[in-house]
């Protein structure tokens, strides 16, 4: 064993010779530190212990900042998914915050008792009259001088009224939302749907 230390020593002690001396310059206070560690083999081994020691204290600070930015990704990554979660939670907040304002709009509505009809025609010639049966929405409304109106649908909610109109206005009819309030028509219902 003293033997394999001895060779250990010497290779290392020239390793570490070679490396200094192959530098262009070397200082005098280098040549002592080399002349004092070759004639005292025990603190050679236990300073190369030290520096053993400080190279795996080194390696694991290393590790360790790996580590870090390994959990600082991973920190990030949380972050982000709960932006994108809070970003839903709140459009998800938005439409419910819509929902409850459409649903308060038509309780006020509801009160006012409107019923929405889509006017087709207004007609001296009765053309339509044999269609307004009792399982159609086709109603026709008696005014003056024998003329009728002709209306379609029966809606209780504008939107929807509203959405048939621009169907049957895309398709190129002529038509308009007419409203009304305990079967009597409303000239001006606007002021009833906000």
């Amino acid at each position: 064993m003293p033997f394999k230390n001895t060779l250990a020593f010497s290779l290392y002690f020239i390793f570490f010779c070679l490396s200094i001396t192959s530098h262009a310059q070397t200082s005098d206070s280098t040549k002592q530190e080399l002349a004092y560690w070759y004639k005292h083999p025990a603190e050679w081994k236990a300073h190369k212990n030290d520096l053993l020691k400080k190279k795996e204290f080194h390696k694991k600070q290393l590790d360790s900042a790996k580590s870090f930015q390994v959990f600082r990704h991973k920190l990030q990554e949380t972050y982000d998914n709960i932006a994108d979660r809070a970003e839903i939670a709140d459009s998800l907040t938005l439409a419910c915050i819509g929902q409850k304002t459409a649903l308060l709009k038509q309780k006020s509505r509801d009160k006012h008792n409107l019923i929405f009809k889509i006017q087709i025609q207004l007609a001296k010639k009765h053309e339509l009259d044999a269609y307004a049966l009792p399982n159609t929405y086709l109603t026709i409304e008696k005014i003056d001088k024998g003329q009728k109106r002709y209306m379609l649908g029966k809606f209780n909610i504008y939107e929807e009224a509203q959405a048939f109109i621009e169907i049957l206005r895309n398709n190129g009819a002529t038509v308009y939302l007419v409203a009304y309030k305990n079967g009597h028509r409303v000239q001006n219902f606007a002021q009833y749907l906000d």
